[in-house]
C-alpha cells in the first residue's frame, strides 16, 4: 500500500506540475493542489469507515467477496480518482477566476513543451489513467479552459500579437523546429518541401498553406527572426489566398521590429480587412507612423478604426503616447490625446507622457499648456508632473516660473522633493540669478513661502559656492558658509577649496588672499596641493611673485604641507607667461634650496621642464647658470 501510495503520489505531482507550468494565477493553484493532495488519507479512511473494512486480519466487510487487501485497493482507487477530480476543479477555477491576467515569461516558455492548457491537461490525465478505475474517462471534456494569453516576445515592451498556439500538423511542427534550432533562414526551402510532401498526399489547400505560414511567422517572432519571418510570407504570398487576422497581425509587428516600414502600409489594409484589430496592433500602427511623425497616415487610420468601431483602452493609449514621445512625434500626440478612438478619457499617466514628450522637444509653452488642460479637466498633478513643468521652466531660462509650480505643489498637499528643489535652483544658476538662488538656498524674500519645509543638501550649498566662486565673488562664498555655520551644516574639503578658487578668478590684493585662506583655515580647510596651486593662481593675478613665494616656503610649518615640485613649476611658468624671465631663477634657486632643506624632492622630471623654460634666455650665461 505504500509503494502504491508513492506511484499515485508521484502522478499526481506530475498532474499538479504540468498544470502549475501553464496556469495563470499560481499561488491560487499551488495552494489548491496542495489541499487537495492532502485530502488523500482523510478520504481513505472515511472510505474504510463507511464501508465497515476491518483494519485487522481478513475478515470481510460491506464489499462481500473482496478481501481486506482487494478493498484498501478499491479504496485508494477511488480516492485518488476523487482527488484528481478536485484537481482538474481546481485548475478550471483558477483560469475562470482571473482570466485577465497575463501568463508569466516561465509559463509562456514551459507551455511551448506542454502545447496547449488542454494539451498538458490531458497528457497529465493520460499518465493517471494507468492507475484509475475503468469506468474512469479516457479523455477530457472538449469544453475545458478559458486561456487565451498574447505570445510575448523577449522584449516584453512590445508583445508579439496572436493567440495560443493550436493543435499542430507534423509538417507545423517541423517547421517550428527547424526555426527553434537556429534554421529560420531555411524556410522558403523547408515551405516549399513541406508543400510538396502535403501535394503528394492531395490535402493541399488554402487554410493547409496558411496555417503553415501562420506556424513559422510565430516561431520566428518568438525568436526575434523578423526579415526571415518575411522571407517566409514573400515565398508563401500566392498560397495562403486572403490569410488570416493573426498572420497580417503578425506580419505587421515583424515589419515594424525590422524596421521595413515601406510594407507596414500593405499588410495593415490586410489586417483591417480581415476585421477588428486588437490593440496590441494599434500600438504596432503607431510604432509604424510615429517613426516619422505622419499625423496624415494617423489621422487616415483613426478614422478606419472608427468605421469598424474599434476603441482602445487608456492603458494601450498610454503606450501609444509613450512610442510617439520616445519617437519625439508631438503631431501623432496631439492627434492620439483626444477621445476619438478611445473609451476612456485621459488620465494624469497620460498627460505626463505628453509633457515630457514636449519637454524633450524643447516645446516648453505646450508643456504649460497640457498643464492647463490638465488642471481644466478636474485631474490632481502628481510628483512627476510637477518635475517635468520645474525642468521646463529651467529649459524655458525662466526659473521664476518655477516659484509658481512650487507653490502649487504645496497646495496639492505634496512634499517637496529635494530633486525638485535642486532643479530650480541650478536652474537660477545657470542663468545668472544668483540673488534669487540664494533666497531660495536660506528660504528668505520673496521665495520664502516656495522653500518652507526644506532643508537643503550639501551638494546645493556646493552648487552656490561654486556659482558664487566662478564670478569671483569671495564675499558671496562666505554667505553661503556662514549659512551652513548657522544651520550646523559642516562644509566638506570640496567647498573649502571650491570657495578659495574664487580668489583666482579676479585680481586680488595678497593681503586679500590670505585673509580669505586664513578666515578658511578656521573653518576646517586642510590644505593640499590643490589648495597651494589655487593659491599660485592668485597671486599670479596680482604678479605677487614675492607673497608666492613666502607662501611656499611657510607652507610646511603654518599649513602642515610641503610643496610638491609640480608647484614651483606652475609658478615659474606664471613668471614667464607675464614676461619676468628673470623671476623664472628666483623660483628654481627657491625650490632648490627647499631640496637642500628636505622640504622638496626634486626630480628629474621638474629640472627638465626648469630646463625648457631657460631655454630661451639670453645672455648664454643666464642658460649656464
Amino acid at each position: 500500500q505504500a509503494a502504491q501510495r508513492r506511484l499515485f503520489e508521484t502522478h499526481l505531482l506530475t498532474l499538479r506540475s504540468n498544470l502549475f507550468e501553464t496556469s495563470r494565477d499560481f499561488r491560487y493553484l499551488t495552494s489548491m493542489s496542495r489541499f487537495i493532495i492532502a485530502l488523500v488519507p482523510l478520504l481513505e479512511v472515511v472510505l474504510v469507515l463507511l464501508l465497515g473494512i476491518p483494519f485487522f486480519g481478513s475478515g470481510e466487510g460491506e464489499l462481500g467477496s473482496q478481501t481486506t487487501a482487494s478493498a484498501f485497493d478499491a479504496v485508494a482507487e477511488a480516492s485518488y480518482t476523487v482527488v484528481a477530480l478536485l484537481l482538474v476543479w481546481a485548475v478550471h477555477r483558477a483560469r475562470e477566476k482571473s482570466p485577465g491576467k497575463k501568463s508569466s515569461q516561465k509559463a509562456t516558455k514551459q507551455s511551448a513543451s506542454y502545447g496547449t492548457p488542454s494539451q498538458a491537461l490531458g497528457g497529465a490525465w493520460s499518465k493517471l489513467g494507468a492507475r484509475l478505475p475503468a469506468s474512469f474517462p479516457a479523455s477530457l471534456p472538449s469544453k475545458s479552459v478559458r486561456w487565451t494569453p498574447a505570445f510575448k516576445s523577449e522584449n516584453a515592451q512590445n508583445p508579439v500579437p496572436g493567440k495560443p498556439r493550436a493543435n499542430l500538423s507534423p509538417e507545423s511542427e517541423r517547421l517550428v523546429e527547424a526555426v527553434r534550432a537556429g534554421g529560420a533562414a531555411q524556410l522558403p526551402l523547408l515551405l516549399e518541401q513541406a508543400t510538396e510532401r502535403i501535394v503528394k498526399e492531395g490535402s493541399l489547400s488554402v487554410e493547409v498553406s496558411a496555417e503553415l505560414l501562420l506556424s513559422a511567422l510565430r516561431a520566428c517572432a518568438s525568436r526575434r527572426c523578423f526579415r526571415e519571418a518575411l522571407a517566409a510570407f514573400d515565398k508563401e504570398s500566392q498560397r495562403i489566398g486572403a490569410g488570416n487576422a493573426s498572420i497580417w497581425s503578425l506580419l505587421l509587428y515583424c515589419a515594424v521590429e525590422a524596421g521595413d516600414f515601406e510594407r507596414c502600409h500593405a499588410f495593415k489594409e490586410r489586417l483591417l480587412s480581415s476585421g477588428v484589430p486588437s490593440g496590441l496592433d494599434f500600438v504596432n500602427m503607431v510604432r509604424w507612423l510615429s517613426n516619422s511623425d505622419d499625423v496624415a497616415g494617423a489621422t487616415q487610420l483613426i478614422a478606419d478604426l472608427q468605421g469598424l468601431n474599434f476603441r482602445i483602452d487608456g492603458a494601450t493609449r498610454n503606450r501609444a503616447l509613450a512610442i510617439c514621445a520616445t519617437k519625439e512625434a508631438c503631431g501623432m500626440l496631439l492627434l492620439l490625446s483626444g477621445n476619438e478612438i478611445c473609451s476612456e478619457v485621459m488620465d494624469v499617466t497620460s498627460y505626463n507622457t505628453v509633457i515630457q514628450a514636449h519637454l524633450k522637444a524643447k516645446q516648453t509653452e505646450q508643456c504649460f499648456e497640457r498643464y492647463r488642460v490638465m488642471r481644466r479637466a478636474g485631474l490632481q498633478p502628481s510628483q512627476q508632473t510637477f518635475s517635468l513643468l520645474l525642468e521646463a521652466c529651467i529649459v524655458e531660462e525662466a526659473p521664476v516660473k518655477a516659484k509658481a509650480f512650487l507653490l502649487d505643489m504645496q497646495a496639492f498637499g505634496f512634499k517637496q522633493l529635494r530633486n525638485h528643489y535642486t532643479i530650480v535652483l541650478k536652474g537660477l544658476i545657470a542663468v545668472g540669478q544668483l540673488d534669487d538662488a540664494m533666497e531660495l538656498l536660506s528660504g528668505t524674500g520673496s521665495w520664502a513661502a516656495a522653500a518652507q519645509h526644506h532643508r537643503p543638501s550639501l551638494a546645493n550649498y556646493s552648487s552656490m559656492v561654486k556659482a558664487y566662486s566662478d564670478v569671483g565673488d569671495y564675499a558671496g562664498t562666505f554667505r553661503v558658509l556662514d549659512l551652513m555655520e548657522k544651520r550646523g551644516t559642516a562644509p566638506d574639503a570640496i567647498i573649502l577649496n571650491t570657495a578659495l578658487s574664487a580668489c583666482s578668478v579676479k585680481a586680488l590684493e595678497s593681503s586679500t588672499v590670505l585673509h580669505v585662506l586664513l578666515r578658511l583655515t578656521r573653518l576646517g580647510l586642510t590644505a593640499s596641493t590643490t589648495t597651494l596651486s589655487t593659491l599660485v593662481k592668485a597671486f599670479a593675478k596680482t604678479e605677487s611673485w614675492e607673497a608666492a613665494l613666502q607662501v611656499l616656503e611657510a607652507a610646511p610649518g603654518h599649513l602642515g604641507l610641503s610643496p610638491e615640485p609640480r608647484i614651483y613649476a606652475q609658478l615659474a611658468q606664471a613668471c614667464l607667461a607675464a614676461g619676468h624671465k628673470e623671476q623664472v631663477i628666483v623660483v628654481y634657486e627657491a625650490m632648490q634650496k627647499a631640496g637642500r632643506q628636505g622640504r622638496v624632492q626634486v626630480d628629474k622630471a621638474t629640472t627638465a621642464r626648469f630646463s625648457q623654460l631657460l631655454a630661451s634666455f639670453e645672455p648664454a650665461a643666464t642658460l649656464s647658470k
